[in-house]
């Protein structure tokens, strides 16, 4: 089996891959929800001593921000927390691609909807998969060089 500091390996000796654990994932989630917070904290900081902002500044401020996860996914191939734990999502018929930025909204929506059933899944699927990876054929991976 590959090993290295912190991360664990890629592929078993039998050649099986090894998919992320459901402590990664909450991991790498724990870290998405300090930004977004973080975010919403800024936003609303440096909106407050603008008294006339339009609202519509206002909405398109928190719509970006409620589209953190959606958005980086789809074009960045994960969050800033997937990224740290080396964590990709991506299509479950060709790992080396995303998932496209409506399959990604759908997998935020089931996501939030499903909160912890979703991945408790993840214990129960043999790849590994959450439910929201289920209803939009995508599937979490490992991604870059685990021997740094």
């Amino acid at each position: 089996m590959n090993t290295s500091d912190n991360f664990p390996a890629v592929e078993e000796t039998a050649g099986a891959m090894v998919y992320p654990t459901l402590l990664e994932r909450v991991k790498a989630l724990t870290v998405d929800n300090a930004i977004v917070i973080a975010l919403v904290f800024v936003v609303s900081m440096a909106l407050l001593p603008i008294e006339n902002a339009p609202n519509s500044v206002r909405v398109v401020c928190f719509a970006l921000i409620l589209l953190y996860d959606p958005l980086l996914t789809a074009f960045w191939g994960g969050t800033i927390g997937h990224k740290i734990f080396r964590l990709g999502v991506k299509r479950e018929e060709n790992e080396e691609r995303n998932i496209s930025l409506p399959l990604a909204i759908v997998r935020y929506i089931a996501k939030i909807v499903l909160g912890w059933i979703s991945l408790v899944a993840v214990s129960l699927s043999p790849r590994g998969r959450a439910i929201h990876d289920q209803l939009t054929g995508s599937i979490l991976i490992y991604v870059g060089d685990l021997k740094k």
